[in-house]
């Protein structure tokens, strides 16, 4: 039974909960990142927060103990996804440069391709002399932010800069014989999944949620 005055909110809000007017108390229920990140965003907005889970976030039994944590925009059909990408990264990048905390990791590294999915000749011709328009890349948008140090090269062209980049990977030959023959090489921000759960936990704590992720009840 819900506590009087509150707003149930989970995981996969539902249409019905959508549309209404904004709640002074919302219960989220489970303490995972999404969990945390929630009530994180609510307090935010001056939003009262009642957080209950039956683990706590730092239990090694928790799916978001494992997570990869590593910054990388995947192909998706829905157009908000680039942007949503591009905010994080704003978030983290900051917390990676930040040689004081170990939250987040800058780190090399490679998307290895069998085909070419970067600029060709053909993408820098001319194609109607009187608009002047160019041939389109095939490289993702986010490749263009200069943050992440973006490089589309062939294979022979990541171990000749390997020489800089000292990187443990297979040799030339074996890459091609498996049949990478092209690769991405970009620095994005990884993050330790267990200590940032740990510090949103205890930001969550700070900003004077009700927390019980211990037992799961009052």
């Amino acid at each position: 039974m819900p506590l009087k005055g509150t707003k149930i909110l989970n995981h996969h809000n539902n249409k019905r909960s959508r549309h209404k007017m904004p709640a002074s108390k919302v219960l989220v229920v489970g303490s995972g990142a999404i969990g945390l990140r929630t009530s994180l965003e609510l307090l935010r907005k001056k939003v009262s927060v009642i957080l209950r889970s039956p683990r706590s976030p730092i239990d090694p039994s928790v799916c978001s103990q494992g997570a990869g944590g590593l910054w990388m925009p995947f192909h998706c059909d829905d157009p908000r996804t680039d942007r949503w990408a591009k905010e994080t990264l704003d978030e983290l990048y900051p917390l990676g440069k930040d040689t004081s905390k170990s939250l987040v990791e800058l780190v090399p590294t490679l998307a290895l391709h069998s085909e070419n999915r970067g600029p060709t000749t053909a993408d820098f011709v001319i194609k109607d002399k009187t608009s002047g328009k160019e041939g389109s890349s095939q490289l993702p948008s986010w490749a263009s932010d200069a943050r992440l140090n973006f490089q589309h090269m062939t294979t022979e062209m990541l171990w000749w800069q390997n020489s800089v980049n000292r990187l443990k990977i297979p040799s030339e030959k074996e890459l091609l014989a498996a049949g990478y023959n092209y690769a991405w090489f970009f620095i994005p921000p990884i993050v330790d999944c267990p200590r940032m759960l740990e510090t949103m936990l205890e930001e969550v704590k700070s900003k004077g949620a009700d927390v019980n992720v211990e037992t799961g009840v009052e």
